[in-house]
């Protein structure tokens, strides 16, 4: 295994946060949402499965490496699986089970746009939804975003997934 991994490992990694980019936009959803649940529900058995693995089945590297270096190493690695697991999430939660139609109103209390550094942008809809007693951030298309207005009426259809994820 541990020699396979080598040779192959990289690839296999890339290809997963490729693919698992894919979903997330593909879909528009409360922002961070697909994330915590990747995290709350992902932390602990990929770092169980990883450093078991670690320690068991990977004695070559384990001996270069070492304990410490090598377990930061694996730390790192599992801390970007989990962030790039959300798109998985999003892809089981819109693509299994049973999808019940939401319907998402309130009033549009503020929209903004997020210029990363890296040359990506974001689109937010801030939303006083008096259902949930909370305002929502929806992280939306920028088709969409230039459909609303600050001070309109929102009320869409959106669909709450199998692990209970609101998207559209």
């Amino acid at each position: 295994m541990e020699a396979f991994l080598t040779k192959y490992g990289s690839w296999f990694f890339i290809t997963f946060m490729v693919l698992g980019v894919i979903p997330i936009l593909r879909y528009d959803t409360i922002l961070n949402e697909p994330f915590i649940f990747a995290f709350d529900y992902l932390t602990i058995p990929v770092l169980l499965i990883a450093y078991f693995l670690y320690f068991t089945k990977f004695p070559k590297y384990r001996k270069l490496a070492g304990d410490f270096k090598g377990g930061l190493w694996v730390f790192m690695l599992c801390c970007l699986f989990i962030l790039m697991s959300q798109g998985y999430v999003m892809y089981v939660n819109a693509t299994f089970g049973t999808q019940l139609n939401t319907k998402l109103e309130g009033e549009i209390v503020e929209l903004d746009i997020y210029s990363s550094t890296k040359g990506g942008t974001s689109y937010y809809v801030y939303i006083d939804n008096p259902v949930r007693g909370e305002i929502l951030q929806l992280d939306v298309s920028k088709m969409h975003f230039n459909k609303l207005k600050e001070g309109q009426q929102y009320s869409e259809t959106w669909k709450t997934g199998s692990l209970g994820i609101l998207y559209r």
